[in-house]
């Protein structure tokens, strides 16, 4: 495996920024002009799809030459040699610790609009440098800061020598420039592509109650192994595993050991053979049983988990992480790691740092009407943004060929989309609970009486029908809950669509009809329209591609989250919106008040 690079900070913003300001100065590259005619002339002559060989530093000699000049300004020396994929490698040295470092910078055939990676040849850093590929941090963002006019000579002999000044400074230079991420040791392991374990509470505590013992590994679907339970620790809870593993779900019996010393990524392997021999409750030992109940066995294989205490989620904060070694043994022979496993954290704390302004939204309860094509898309956006319980209402079955809009595969197809969206939804978000009722309100007592019964506990309301008689209905019972409900749509040929905000004390959604048809409100623009509209999935009541109502349901997820009044989310406070998804104005906007000699209410 190569060197890796990382979007960590490295104390050397200072020197990005120098490399920055001169960026355009005497020193920055200026390829060269060409006369186009003999460069097309070389084009015809050659095959332009036959890429073999044709590396940047061969095409443009003089980029070359003006990096091994930056070396020479940046007193460097410079040693060119090419790796085993042809990438130009160039070679020097600097002063650390009062001894000479060697480092190389090795160019990427993508050059210069990649970084090259800088690496030393040996580990020498805790922080900021890998420590297997042992390539530098050098730039805050190795995407974003990182120009073609750079050199690899100003990495070095800037941002190099910035920061290994301030590990010879100590800690407190070296974070004055540093940004708030940790450095997490179990992120610096190789690991098995093939395999990953999810891990949950109670697993992640700080404090466990035991040093070792043995664990159960639920499989699941496709790469996924559920670490289900501890000795000393506890169980995963059962509703969660149930998420991923079916009943009755194969198992794998290992064991687990808790480590005071943080496992070091240079150690390799055999840093990890030396810790579980070490450790007190000898989980070796369960290999060298295995082998010797039968002598029919030749070769045994034992999963074991090793916790640890490491820096995160923020620098200088710890919190315990967990990384999983399969360990395998032949008779007659040693004990060998033949490969890690890497732990993902499964649980709400860890999904809501992803998104911190959406911090109490798992207090919410959303109720949609409608699972097609705009309420299924809102009801996944509610879901990963982490709304804690959602109920779905739609009595209609997914068609095939409605995934031109629909986001359901075509493997669903005759399902009941209430249900299979609520499932969808349980797959982005396993904290979540998503039900599905079966059933179209307003013409049945029972569909009534269970909506009802879920608006007493609701948040939100949203109505996704695009039905007018819907609309009525839901802002009826809404207004008596004291909720908001949101109204969304689009028109025919999804040319445009539009979204009423229905508060309890504001317009009703007969205000907001008649505010567009006086002219108040623009209406949004419509498609060709038949006289007779049918209804449903399997004979769809209008045409459009799916992208323009993606596009709404994103609109419609930030309006709902912000009525939740409840995270520290925002936007903008308007209770109408008018989408033009064709046209020059796309996205108006505004604030209608009440109509005082509306129809519906006082």
């Amino acid at each position: 495996m190569g060197p890796r690079m990382s979007k960590r900070t490295a104390g050397t913003m200072t020197a990005t920024t120098a490399m920055a300001m001169q960026g355009r100065a005497a020193a920055a590259f200026r390829p060269p002009r060409r006369r186009r005619g003999s460069s097309a002339r070389r084009n015809e002559a050659r095959d332009v799809t036959d890429t073999r060989g044709d590396h940047w530093y061969r095409r443009e000699p003089e980029r070359q030459a003006w990096e091994l000049d930056q070396f020479e300004r940046h007193a460097l020396a410079a040693k060119v040699s090419y790796d085993e994929d042809e990438r130009l490698v160039v070679s020097t040295e600097v002063r650390f610790r009062r001894a000479p470092l060697t480092v190389t910078a090795v160019y990427s055939h993508g050059h210069p609009y990649f970084p090259p990676t800088i690496a030393s040849d040996r580990y020498v850093l805790d922080r900021h440098q890998d420590p297997i590929g042992k390539n530098f941090c050098l730039l805050e963002d190795a995407d974003e800061d990182w120009r073609p006019w750079f050199s690899a000579a100003q990495l070095i002999g800037k941002g190099l020598r910035r920061l290994l000044h301030d590990f010879e400074q100590g800690a407190e230079a070296l974070s004055a420039d540093e940004a708030d991420m940790p450095e997490p040791v179990s992120a610096q392991f190789n690991y098995d592509p093939e395999l990953v374990v999810m891990v949950g509470e109670p697993f992640l505590a700080r404090e466990v109650g035991a040093t070792g013992g043995s664990m159960t590994l639920l499989r699941g679907a496709g790469r996924i192994r559920l670490l289900a339970s501890a000795s000393g620790i506890g169980v995963l809870d059962p509703p969660l595993a149930a998420r991923f593993i079916g009943p009755g779900g194969a198992r794998d019996q290992g064991g687990w050991i808790s480590l005071e010393a943080v496992p070091r990524p240079e150690h390799g392997y055999d840093g990890i053979l030396s810790a579980l021999r070490a450790a007190q409750n000898q989980p070796l030992e369960r290999l060298r049983r295995r082998l010797g109940q039968s002598k029919r066995v030749r070769r045994v294989t034992l999963v074991v988990g090793l916790t640890f205490i490491e820096e995160g989620p923020t620098r200088h904060a710890e919190r315990r992480t967990w990384l999983f070694a399969e360990v395998a043994q032949r008779r007659g022979e040693e004990p060998h790691v033949q490969r890690l496993l890497q732990a993902q954290a499964l649980t709400p704390r860890e999904r809501a740092r992803r998104v911190p302004e959406l911090h109490n939204l798992a207090d919410a309860h959303v109720v949609i009407i409608g699972a097609g094509s705009l309420g299924a898309p809102v009801a996944l956006e509610l879901a990963k943004a982490g709304v804690g319980e959602l109920d779905l209402f739609d009595n209609d079955r997914y068609d095939v060929n409605n995934s031109v809009r629909h986001i359901l595969p075509l493997s669903l197809a005759g399902e009941p989309k209430a249900t299979a969206v609520a499932d969808a939804c349980k797959a982005l978000n396993p904290f979540i609970e998503a039900h599905a009722h079966e059933m179209a309100i307003g013409d049945s007592g029972r569909a009534n009486a269970l909506l009802q019964k879920e608006l007493a506990r609701a948040t939100v309301v949203i109505d996704t029908t695009g039905l007018h008689s819907v609309g009525r209905f839901l802002g009826s019972r809404a207004r008596t809950a004291g909720l908001t409900l949101i109204v969304a749509g689009v028109t025919a040929g999804s040319y445009g669509a539009d979204i009423f905000i229905l508060g309890p004390e504001g317009p009703c959604f007969n205000c907001f009809v008649r505010a567009q048809d006086e002219g108040a409100i623009p209406k949004p623009p419509a498609g060709r329209t038949s006289s007779i509209t049918p209804i449903g999935c399997r004979h769809p009541a209008f045409s459009g591609p799916g992208f323009e109502v993606t596009e709404l349901a994103a609109v419609v997820s930030r309006r709902a989250i912000q009525a939740t009044g409840i995270t520290a989310y925002t936007c903008t406070d308007s209770n109408w919106i008018v989408l033009d998804f064709r046209g020059s104005s796309h996205f108006q906007e505004g604030h209608l008040a009440p109509l005082p000699d509306c129809e519906v209410h006082p």
